[in-house]
């Protein structure tokens, strides 16, 4: 719900559009939020996808992808970034099926 959120309240445009999409191979599930927004500030991915360290001088605009990080891999799961081509980002939780 967080990274469906964020998608709606960070994009800039008048119509947001976000698509919600869910794979399976039996053992794992894939899920994909894709929006159309301005993409992810580098600060912001840096944390979520590299693992940096939320400090005083270093920290995004609030703990709600950070912790999505946190508990997709404290699942057994991975968390990926990627650009949606041609604007807007792709995050992909990939979690165990079981």
């Amino acid at each position: 719900m967080e990274l469906i959120e964020n998608a709606i309240t960070f994009s800039d445009r008048d119509v947001p559009s976000v698509t919600v999409g869910l794979d399976t191979d039996g053992e794992m599930v894939a899920i994909r939020i894709a929006d159309d927004g301005p993409g992810i500030p580098d600060m912001e991915r840096h944390v979520l996808v590299e693992g940096e360290d939320i400090q005083p001088l270093y920290h995004g605009s609030g703990f709600g992808l950070w912790l999505v990080n946190v508990l997709v891999h404290h699942s057994g799961g991975t968390l990926a970034v990627t650009e949606n081509d041609p604007r807007g980002t792709i995050v992909t939780m990939r979690l165990p099926a079981s």
